[in-house]
């Protein structure tokens, strides 16, 4: 099994890297999930699990960039990929949520694992595993890519309690997440 570690908000545009949300502390979505997957990448080091890590897209628009994405994971053979972000909204949202691609059964299934570890772990409001279809957010990146993908969303980055909880704990996000990679590899059907 070998699997792709995609940073999120990885391109630059204008000149300028894209980044993301802001959380409530100033921390840009791209510079806390570029230091998580190296934390996760040292987790699947340890368990023997395969692994490469995309943090900066290449391309002039999101098309482009999920385009490049996709050819890389294709092309490092990966069986799965995810994509990190934290969402965003006002203060008072909160939990955790994982995206897959609404045709893929093994999406559903490591979407599955990763929630299940992540509210295991933290004990965060569950919003569930979400199935995305063409037209919604994301699809491009679940879809172009032949490698399983999921996008990741364990926290609030708005929400100051979510971000204590769960981004204020990087070494247990870490080793959910990886621990949610190796329950998808051994429990293939």
């Amino acid at each position: 099994m070998k699997a792709a570690l995609c940073v999120g908000h990885s391109r630059v545009i204008n000149h300028s890297k894209d980044g993301g949300a802001i959380a409530f502390n100033g921390i840009s979505e791209w510079d806390f999930n570029n230091a998580l997957v190296n934390h996760i990448a040292d987790k699947l080091d340890a368990m023997g699990i395969d692994h490469m890590i995309l943090n900066a897209y290449q391309g002039d628009g999101y098309g482009s960039a999920m385009q490049w994405m996709a050819e890389q994971v294709d092309h490092a053979g990966c069986d799965i990929g995810i994509e990190f972000h934290f969402n965003d909204a006002d203060a008072s949202a909160s939990g955790h949520e994982v995206l897959y691609c609404a045709s893929s059964t093994r999406g559903a299934r490591l979407a599955g694992f990763l929630n299940a570890k992540l509210g295991s772990t933290f004990g965060t409001k569950d919003r569930g595993i979400t199935p995305i279809d063409s037209t919604g957010r994301g699809w491009a990146a679940l879809s172009l890519p032949k490698a399983v993908m999921c996008i990741l969303e364990p926290f609030f980055g708005s929400n100051e309690s979510d971000w204590n909880t769960v981004a204020g704990n990087v070494d247990a996000l870490a080793q959910a997440i990886a621990y949610g990679i190796q329950d998808y590899a051994q429990n293939q059907p």
